[in-house]
């Protein structure tokens, strides 16, 4: 793993409940003595949806904290890269988002532009769902499987897959973080069960 990313860190997650909400929490250490550490952290929650027998995934939406106009990436899933330069329009003036397996017929979702900090999955059935708050991180990665599965990850990042518009220096990438030594980081999120 050195050889890949030659920086010695130590990474501390910590899980807190208090209610309805549970918090991860990422402390993230510099252990180097003289070099500064580029990183990038993130969390991949997935949810089962629909939450009850009797539902199907269409039944269920994104809901945004303010009206959202972006476009998005285009993806390159053989690769994992992201083209920031080909976009396409994914919400105009929206705060609601029906969900639709056809979303993820080519890869992950990522909303990078968004000015919400947080995301609520909500039924049309019930007043059953959750909330993802996600201040500390400026990128949100939406996912569900080709195959239908009964489950929607949603993502919060601090940085993003490589771009091919970078080049290949991790310091030079878009939102990347610069650790200095000895020096920690910790940024964290939350989920709210509705």
């Amino acid at each position: 793993m050195y050889a890949n990313y030659p920086y010695h860190f130590r990474l501390e997650i910590t899980y807190t409940v208090t209610g309805k909400t549970i918090r991860t929490q990422y402390k993230i250490y510099n252990k180097e003595a003289k070099k500064s550490m580029p990183y990038f952290i993130g969390g991949h929650p997935g949810f089962n949806c629909p939450l009850l027998d009797d539902e199907v995934y269409e039944d269920y939406y994104l809901e945004f904290e303010k009206p959202e106009t972006c476009t998005v990436p285009k993806p390159f899933p053989e690769t994992g890269m992201l083209d920031f330069k080909d976009r396409s329009s994914w919400l105009n003036n929206q705060k609601e988002l029906d969900l639709n397996f056809d979303f993820f017929s080519y890869d992950a979702v990522t909303l990078d532009e968004l000015e919400s900090r947080t995301v609520a999955l909500r039924s049309r059935k019930h007043d059953k769902g959750l909330k993802l708050q996600f201040k500390e991180f400026p990128n949100l990665i939406v996912w569900s499987t080709l195959n239908k599965g009964p489950f929607i990850a949603l993502e919060p990042w601090s940085g993003l897959s490589t771009s091919i518009e970078e080049g290949d220096r991790l310091e030079d990438k878009k939102d990347v973080k610069i650790l200095k030594p000895g020096n920690f980081d910790q940024l964290g999120f939350d989920i709210k069960i509705l």
